[in-house]
C-alpha cells in the first residue's frame, strides 16, 4: 500500500459494496492487504446496512477484529490502518454548487488521501443495489481524476497476491482494451475449499465459477465459460471475451468517461451484462487467467425464492426491452415461453409466492417493489 515505491505505476481505485455483509467485507480487505501491487486506494461503499456493518468494519481497520480464514494467516502487524468516513450527501455532485468549490472540495480528498492513507467508508443514505451503489463511488473516483483504473469487487471474493498485477498487465497488450476480468473459482465447491488446488493435480475440489464469456444467443445475454468444470487448458488461456462478470471487472477510468457509469434501471442483476453491452461497442474486453480470485457465491438468495424470482426476472425483461431490435426476438419469444411453463410449475405446485413474484416482476413500467 506504500505508493511511494513506484509512482510510474498506474493507481487503481477499487470498490468494494457492502450491505449487510461485515464478515465477508473484512476477509475481503484483508487478502486486499496483502497484494503486490503498491498504487491503489480502497473505496468501501455501506448501502445502509442495518446490522452495524459499518462499526464492524471500522474495528477490523483499527485491528481490534481478527479475521479468520482458510485462504491466509490474519496479520496484525500493519493494523490500525487509517480511513476517512464520509456521509454519501457530503460527496454528492450538486453538494457544493460553484465549479471551483466542487474542485476544491476533489482536491480536498486527493489531499486526505495522501496524508492519511488510502481508504474511504463512504456511507449511503439507502440501499441502492448494485450499480447506484457502485456509481456513488464510482462518481466520486472520476471527479477526484487521480486513478488510472477502477476496480469493482464483490465484496464475498478473496484475491491472490498478484491478481490486480496480472489484470493490469492484460492492458498492455492493445489499447483498446477498456477492461480486464480474472479467473474466478468457487471458493468452495458443495462445501470444499479450493485452497489446495495447486497441491494435488486433478483435484476435483476446485471448479470455476467464471472462466470466460461467449454470447448466448437464445437467450440474449452473455454465457459464463467453465461453470462448475474442472480447471483445463482452455480456461488458462488470455482472450477478448463479450462479457466480464461485474464480480470483479478492472476497467480504466476512460471507459466511465465515454460510456457513462453503471445503468440504474437495474437493482440486481443484468446491471453488468447491460454495461458490457456498452463497453464492447467501444473497447476490448479481456479475459485474463493468470489474475485469481475467489467466490463465495452468495446463497442469501435462493434461485427458487420470492426475492430472486422477482428481481432477476425484471432485470431480465429490462435488459431485452432496452436493447430490443430484431435480433432479440427469438430471446424475447423464449423468455416469454419459459415463463409460461414456470407459471405452470407455480400453479401446479402452489407456490403462489413464487407466483406472484414473476407477476410483479412483468411491471416494470412500475416502482420496483421491496422485497
Amino acid at each position: 500500500m506504500n505508493k511511494k515505491d513506484n509512482r510510474k505505476r498506474k493507481s487503481v481505485a477499487i470498490i468494494i459494496l457492502n450491505w449487510n455483509g461485515w464478515k465477508d467485507t473484512i476477509e475481503c480487505l484483508e487478502s486486499l492487504f496483502k497484494i503486490d501491487y503498491p498504487d491503489y486506494d480502497v473505496v468501501i461503499v455501506d448501502n445502509n446496512s442495518t446490522n452495524g456493518s459499518v462499526d464492524k468494519i471500522k474495528g477490523y481497520l483499527k485491528g481490534k477484529t481478527v479475521v479468520n480464514s482458510k485462504y491466509f494467516s490474519y496479520d496484525q502487524s500493519n493494523k490500525p490502518l487509517k480511513y476517512i468516513e464520509v456521509d454519501e450527501e457530503y460527496i454528492k455532485p450538486g453538494k457544493w454548487g460553484h465549479k471551483a468549490v466542487r474542485e476544491g472540495v476533489c482536491s480536498l480528498f486527493n489531499d486526505i488521501f495522501d496524508r492519511k492513507g488510502n481508504i474511504i467508508i463512504i456511507k449511503n443514505k439507502h440501499n441502492y443495489g448494485f450499480a447506484e451503489g457502485n456509481n456513488v463511488a464510482i462518481d466520486l473516483i472520476l471527479r477526484m481524476g487521480k486513478h488510472d483504473y477502477i476496480n469493482l469487487l464483490n465484496n464475498d471474493t478473496i484475491v491472490e497476491r498478484e491478481y490486480l498485477k496480472f489484470l493490469i498487465e492484460c492492458f498492455e497488450k492493445n489499447k483498446r482494451v477498456g477492461m480486464t476480468g480474472p479467473k474466478i473459482y468457487f471458493y468452495d465447491y458443495e462445501g470444499k475449499d479450493a485452497k489446495n488446488k495447486d497441491k494435488e493435480e486433478g483435484n476435483d475440489d476446485i471448479r470455476i465459477w467464471f472462466g470466460g464469456a461467449k454470447r448466448d444467443y437464445i437467450k440474449g445475454s452473455f454465457k459464463q465459460e467453465g461453470l462448475c468444470k474442472e480447471d483445463s487448458p482452455e480456461s488458462n488461456i488470455m482472450k477478448e471475451v463479450p462479457f466480464i462478470t461485474g464480480c470483479c471487472q478492472l476497467i480504466k477510468s476512460e471507459v466511465f468517461r465515454k460510456v457513462g457509469l453503471y445503468p440504474a434501471d437495474y437493482y440486481l442483476y443484468f446491471d453488468d451484462v447491460d454495461f458490457c453491452q456498452r463497453v464492447g461497442g467501444k473497447f476490448k474486453m479481456v479475459y485474463c487467467p493468470k489474475s485469481v480470485i475467489y467466490h463465495k457465491v452468495s446463497s442469501s438468495i435462493k434461485s427458487d425464492r420470492p426475492k430472486h424470482i422477482y428481481y432477476f426476472n425484471r432485470a431480465r425483461l429490462i435488459y431485452l426491452m432496452k436493447n430490443f431490435n430484431l435480433s432479440n426476438l427469438i430471446p424475447l419469444m423464449f423468455f416469454a415461453m419459459s415463463r409460461s411453463f414456470l407459471i405452470t410449475y407455480y400453479l401446479f405446485t402452489n407456490k403462489r409466492d413464487n407466483l406472484t413474484a414473476l407477476f410483479r416482476s412483468f411491471l416494470i413500467w412500475k416502482e420496483r417493489v421491496e422485497y
